[in-house]
């Protein structure tokens, strides 16, 4: 099975920082957090077997691809520049923010807007003209070579190609969610569709920030964007802490950014940096409330590109997280700690669950809590704990 990698490019320097700028053919670097963006997203392409490395020929690109080649193991394969995989051409617009767009452009914008695929901007392209480009080449350089390609390039040209593949309506293309230094997984599969260059190639998944990018700092920038309260930042720091202790793993190595994504417990392989940052993040939209919060919470990570983090913090309250015929999962023991923290206050699950069973005032509610208490329980058996105590 053939796969290629889409990359898009780390945060570039447009000059405008904290606004949205039309960033076409203009050539920016990256800014000092696009190059740690591109070294996080390196660790993921670790032992992944490449072929070839192919890139715009922005600097924005090569910068990413040339940071990935090196921090993944991969600096002895050529990296090859394909102007083609160039992003969509914005004409006048090239490097301006938005709202200065729509005043000097008022027109032209609305109908962009009106016909975001196939406008055709003002001395420029239309997304779909670029789909195209990117498209041809594409499908040259795939018929013309084997094994496993990434592909550094930009939002615009891939969002497009992406129309393209699935058949999708090119004024669509903004439903691709693909954030900075993002992968998009292509799949040659024998119930695909045929390709005109004969490939077949489908979506497995697109704009995957992986765990194994995720960072300290990352979760410090999260949170500073959700305005996370310092107590509940408190609690999920907590939990996090205690969902690597319930599995004998080392706080050191987490406080060292040194997480293993194939911890051996008890005869399972677990995931820390998984569990770690989704025990971090699991309440980063707490201030929403109530029961909303956990599926608020996935709904933001799935937008920033973290997709397997998204799961297990939709789950984080639900009491089918618990398996009781499947192995240990990273979703359970967070879970799990999640019951035993109250605050930044270390409890037993007697305690958890005997102030919360107050609250409920409903026979739905009372039936719910006993479904949320057996969760906790059934897991604790599979870590062979009883109950946590302080």
């Amino acid at each position: 099975m053939r796969t290629v990698y889409l990359v898009r490019h780390g945060q570039p320097d447009t000059g405008f920082p904290g606004q949205k700028v039309c960033l076409g053919r203009k050539d920016v670097p990256l800014t000092h957090e696009g190059e740690k963006q591109a070294e996080r997203l390196a660790r993921w392409f670790r032992g992944k077997e490449l072929s070839g490395m192919y890139t715009s020929p922005l600097a924005r690109c090569r910068q990413t691809a040339e940071i990935l080649a090196a921090k993944s193991g991969h600096v002895s394969l050529p990296l090859q520049t394909v102007e083609d995989f160039a992003e969509v051409d914005t004409g006048l617009w090239d490097g301006l923010p938005f709202p200065k767009i729509r005043e000097q452009f008022p027109k032209e914008f609305e109908e962009r807007g009106t016909h975001l695929g196939s406008y055709v901007l003002p001395g420029g392209e239309s997304f779909a003209e670029a789909g195209a480009r990117f498209a041809s080449a594409f499908w040259t350089l795939y018929e013309n070579t084997e094994g496993d390609l990434m592909i550094t390039a930009h939002a615009g040209v891939i969002r497009a190609f992406l129309c393209g593949l699935t058949g999708m309506d090119a004024d669509c293309l903004m439903e691709w969610n693909l954030p900075y230094a993002s992968v998009t997984v292509l799949e040659e599969r024998g119930d695909a569709v045929q390709k005109p260059a004969g490939g077949k190639l489908i979506v497995r998944t697109a704009g995957l920030r992986p765990a194994a990018s995720l960072s300290l700092s990352e979760a410090d920038r999260m949170w500073a964007e959700c305005r996370v309260p310092v107590h509940i930042r408190e609690h999920m720091e907590t939990v996090a802490d205690l969902s690597l202790q319930l599995i004998g793993y080392d706080l050191g190595l987490a406080r060292s950014d040194v997480l293993d994504e194939a911890y051996a417990f008890r005869g399972q392989k677990l995931n820390t940096r998984l569990l770690y940052f989704a025990a971090l993040l699991h309440d980063i939209r707490r201030t929403e409330g109530g029961r909303i919060h956990p599926e608020a919470g996935a709904e933001y990570l799935e937008k920033q590109g973290y997709l397997e983090l998204a799961p297990l913090v939709r789950m984080h309250h639900d009491p089918e997280v618990y398996r009781p015929q499947e192995a240990l999962s990273e979703a359970e023991i967070l879970y799990y700690a999640d019951k035993l923290v109250q605050g930044s206050r270390l409890v037993s699950l007697e305690e958890r669950f005997g102030e919360s069973l107050k609250k409920c005032t409903t026979d739905e509610a009372k039936h719910m809590h006993a479904l949320r208490r057996q969760a906790a329980e059934g897991i604790a058996k599979k870590l062979q704990i009883q109950t946590y105590t302080n």
